[in-house]
């Protein structure tokens, strides 16, 4: 009598030869899922009275497929007064290829294209702005930036980021 846990050598016919052959049948269920985390690593207030001010990105594939097509969005005019000009210092990633034009003012993908998250993969971004004329009153900002990729499947995915390091703070695997 054939086992019916599948290790049965003879296969599924019952004819005492094991000469068949049949593949393991594999299902894995697509779960792509990203994540963002955004922190203010430095402030400097310079000499002419602007502010140089440093971000820190971290972002993190907590999902079972790769993330392609990766974006991080950052519109820096949401954050600050129109008053603000606000000019890039410095763009740099030793994980991601950066955009040289990303500006934050219109152009505000600071990702060039081609770049992907395998599973269970980290990377950083670091961002240096200058704010000039942000007014005497203006002590205090909220920015918030975005991811977006997409996995194998076509599936989009998308984070907003959350403020500091992590982007998975309670660690659930949920960012």
């Amino acid at each position: 009598m054939p086992l019916l846990d599948g290790s049965d050598p003879d296969g599924t016919d019952g004819d005492n030869n094991p000469d068949e052959e049949s593949g393991t049948p594999v299902s894995i269920d697509p779960n792509p899922v990203i994540g963002l985390a955004k922190r203010t690593v430095q402030v400097q207030t310079l000499p002419n009275g602007s502010v140089d001010v440093t971000f820190e990105f971290n972002l993190e594939n907590l999902g079972n497929v790769n993330i392609n097509d990766l974006e991080v969005i950052d519109d820096l005019v949401l954050a600050f007064p129109a008053t603000c000009v606000i000019s890039v210092q410095s763009l740099t990633s030793d994980d991601f290829i950066v955009d040289p034009a990303f500006n934050g003012t219109g152009n505000n993908n600071m990702l060039a294209a081609g770049n992907d998250l395998p599973v269970g993969d980290k990377g950083a971004i670091l961002l240096t702005i200058n704010l000039l004329n942000c007014g005497p009153n203006q002590i205090m900002f909220t920015n918030q930036a975005t991811v977006n990729g997409t996995a194998p499947d076509g599936t989009s995915v998308s984070d907003p980021s959350d403020n500091g390091s992590d982007p998975d703070p309670d660690g659930d695997g949920n960012p």
